[in-house]
């Protein structure tokens, strides 16, 4: 399938999709929310939504979508014995969707709630007594058989979970991270039938298809492909569903990839965007400036500097890792600082009027110190900074290991200023030659 002609974006090589388990609760409810699921059967954004199901299962439920469906009034006596415990038993659940739509009849609603990532969860009585024999039973939570209702809901099936969502909502909105069910009940009124499922079989079947499509009493559009008789591909769009115009985009400013068209990314890439222009264009600071009556000692950064000077360093630290692809940053958490670790030493690169423009580390292991990085912002590199302070660096650590692997920059200041046991150590790490005997043209 050309997930990308349906209108999934591709992202530096791979289609990107967004899982569907909300990590914390979106500031507005129109946007794609970013997660990670550990068994990701449901992928999209917040308006189009991948999955994949047997296919027999998906079979089945689109001969159950193609017949009319009878409408039916909402079982709140069973809704609201769901909502009072808090909990609802599989057959609860099944109760309940069936009351409202009999084309769920011989539905494998177990198998399409556990596909759709509102799986149940082996639940048990408080027993009375602690040292009592247990027996657990498998029970969906009720934001889950909300969110449940209104995934059947968007699929086309006559279920209605406005007055589940309504029930929850003041107490889902409440909360910082949200599941997967009450991230669906928070955004259900402002993005109900505003949703694309595109539902796949995981079985392949060499036939030629049969495409069909068709559009429901409630105004959902379908389009199906047949094989043989078995359907591999459903594609289902909510009667309010309109494509999104969100484009992915990299800021020239920061550097960074954002969704454009998307609110969240937009809020999101201001906030990043506010925090990368502090290190790209940082500002004189008067606590800088003050520290720097000291000289180079001044720019030191250990156990007894003050706690925003290690912010400061910290940031930096994550720069280097972004901007050099490295796995993870070199720099203890500030949690870490409390607990003293002497091991790490940093140095601030900054001009007189107390402008931070750069940044180093040194680490010390097994009695030898070693320089793991040094960030300096671009428009001030190539303009002697780091020179200016290896003589320093050299008198308090001597001759001091250079971290690998090594940038064609640095491998150019290293061929200049690397001292003779420097160059030793180097040549040691390469039998087959130096990169700093035979640098880059």
């Amino acid at each position: 399938m050309d997930l990308q002609a349906a209108g999934f974006p591709r992202e530096r090589g791979r289609f990107c999709f967004s899982g569907v388990t909300y990590l914390t609760r979106p500031s507005t409810r129109l946007h794609s929310v970013r997660a990670r699921n550990q068994n990701p059967p449901v992928l999209g954004t917040i308006t189009q939504r991948y999955m994949q199901l047997p296919i027999e299962l998906l079979t089945e439920m689109t001969g159950s979508l193609r017949r009319p469906a009878q409408p039916r009034p909402f079982p709140m006596r069973l809704w609201s014995d769901i909502q009072q415990q808090g909990w609802a038993y599989l057959s609860q659940v099944e109760d309940l969707v069936l009351a409202m739509d009999d084309r769920l009849y011989n539905l494998r609603l177990a198998d399409l709630a556990d596909a759709a990532s509102y799986p149940p969860r082996p639940m048990r009585n408080r027993p009375r007594f602690k040292n009592a024999d247990c027996y657990s039973m498998p029970m969906m939570e009720a934001a889950d058989v909300a969110g449940f209702c209104i995934f059947l809901e968007e699929l086309g099936f006559a279920v209605d979970p406005a007055p589940m969502a309504e029930s929850l909502y003041e107490q889902v909105s409440a909360k910082p991270f949200l599941t997967q069910g009450q991230g669906d009940v928070y955004c259900y009124r402002a993005m109900r039938h505003k949703h694309k499922r595109m539902l796949q079989a995981r079985e392949s079947v060499d036939t030629a298809p049969v495409q069909l499509e068709w559009r429901s009493v409630a105004g959902h559009r379908y389009q199906c492909l047949e094989r043989d008789g078995q359907v591999t591909l459903l594609t289902i769009r909510g009667p309010r569903w309109r494509q999104p115009l969100r484009v992915e985009v990299a800021c020239a400013g920061c550097g960074i990839t954002y969704t454009r068209g998307d609110p969240e990314a937009a809020r999101n890439h201001r906030t990043a965007h506010a925090q990368a222009l502090r290190l790209l264009e940082p500002q004189p600071s008067a606590r800088m400036r003050e520290k720097l009556r000291l000289g180079i000692e001044g720019e030191r950064v250990d156990v007894n500097a003050p706690l925003w000077m290690h912010r400061e360093v910290a940031a930096r630290a994550v720069r280097f890792k972004r901007d050099f692809g490295y796995d993870f940053v070199q720099w203890p958490s500030i949690s870490t600082r409390a607990r003293l670790d002497s091991r790490w030493v940093g140095y601030l690169f900054a001009d007189a009027a107390g402008a931070i423009d750069g940044a180093c580390a040194f680490h010390h292991d097994q009695g030898q110190w070693s320089l793991h990085w040094a960030w300096v912002r671009p428009e001030r590199r190539r303009h002697g900074l780091l020179a200016a302070r290896w003589p320093h660096f050299l008198d308090r650590f001597g001759d001091f290991w250079i971290e690998h692997p090594l940038s064609d920059a640095m491998l150019e200041f290293i061929t200049q200023h690397a001292t003779p046991m420097q160059r030793q150590m180097i040549r040691e790490l390469y039998p087959d030659g130096s990169p700093i005997e035979n640098p880059k043209n």
